[in-house]
């Protein structure tokens, strides 16, 4: 016992994290596949960082489908879930980075999540926004344009479809073997890709060829919040921290106190809608983002426009 207090309060002096995967799963709907060993393997330094795709999870379970990829994790102790769709990048902690280096020992509070940097890592580039350019269904000189097809398909900045008669409105060679041929404008290049018939393009695709490129656009920096955070609730029970709703993730609105009356004996059972919001911040699919803090444990939940929050 003597040394398991002293290898603790080690661990608190020197600011380490203890990072377990619990669970991962990988899908959408009732298609889901366990992806948890994958994702496990992928932990480094006490930390994760990936982004969520097809190669990186290995399969795709629901193909012609936008998945998303939903992990659970102990970290110091405490427990939380994650979830990022289709080439969006999921990290643990949220102040994680791809090319993690050893710190200093920090003097900051020793276990579980900071709030602060929760609440603060937002990110402050604009989101990459995927725009097709041109989009070509068929074979030898007969094709046909599908690029308002396609358009219609492009859900959260991602293209996933299966390159079928059926599915693109025609058939431009019959008899052909036919290719999808897509150019598309994505992080500050255009790029070309194309998928056999039968095949599955997913966009933005990491075979794609560069085709030009582009200087990137001149972002100004997102506001970061600091530590000094008024949650919603009471200290021991159920608290919210961070509660933003809208369609882009750099321009959400502050919705927590929206959320105030509807906690009641920590509890909170809410449907994300306009109204219930009290706002319209434009675009579309919207997010109500929350995290909160629940006896202890700090989670995020991500909730679509339509659906129930429910707390805890």
């Amino acid at each position: 016992m003597r040394w398991a207090l002293l290898f603790l309060a080690a661990a608190v002096l020197f600011g380490q994290q203890s990072l377990e995967i619990l669970s991962a799963t990988y899908g959408a709907g009732g298609q889901t596949i366990d992806v948890t060993d994958r994702v496990r393997a992928l932990v480094s330094n006490n930390s994760l960082v990936l982004t969520v795709d097809i190669p990186t999870l290995g399969s795709d379970p629901a193909p012609g489908t936008g998945k998303s990829l939903t992990v659970r994790y102990r970290l110091d102790g405490r427990e939380g879930e994650m979830i990022a769709r289709d080439f969006e990048q999921l990290r643990i902690p949220l102040s994680a980075t791809a090319a993690p280096v050893t710190p200093a020992p920090p003097a900051a509070p020793s276990s579980g999540f900071s709030i602060a940097d929760l609440y603060g890592n937002k990110p402050a580039a604009a989101t990459p926004t995927l725009r097709s350019l041109s989009a070509r269904w068929g074979a030898d000189t007969r094709y046909a344009d599908v690029l308002a097809n396609l358009e219609q398909r492009v859900q959260n900045n991602a293209l996933s479809v299966r390159a079928t008669n059926q599915n693109m409105g025609s058939d431009p060679a019959v008899g052909k073997d036919k290719f999808l041929i897509v150019q598309y404008e994505w992080q500050s290049a255009t790029w070309e890709a194309q998928v056999k018939e039968n095949g599955t393009l997913n966009l933005p695709a990491s075979n794609a060829k560069r085709i030009t490129s582009q200087p990137a656009p001149t972002v100004a920096a997102a506001p970061q919040p600091g530590a000094n955070i008024t949650p919603v609730g009471q200290a021991g029970g159920l608290r919210i921290f961070y509660a933003r709703y809208g369609a882009d993730p750099n321009n959400r609105v502050d919705v927590r106190e929206r959320l105030r009356p509807h906690l009641q004996n920590d509890r909170l059972s809410l449907q994300v809608t306009r109204d219930a919001m009290g706002t319209d911040p434009g675009g579309s699919p919207k997010i109500l983002e929350v995290i909160y803090e629940y006896r202890g444990r700090t989670f995020l939940k991500e909730i679509p426009e339509g659906s129930t929050l429910t707390l805890p």
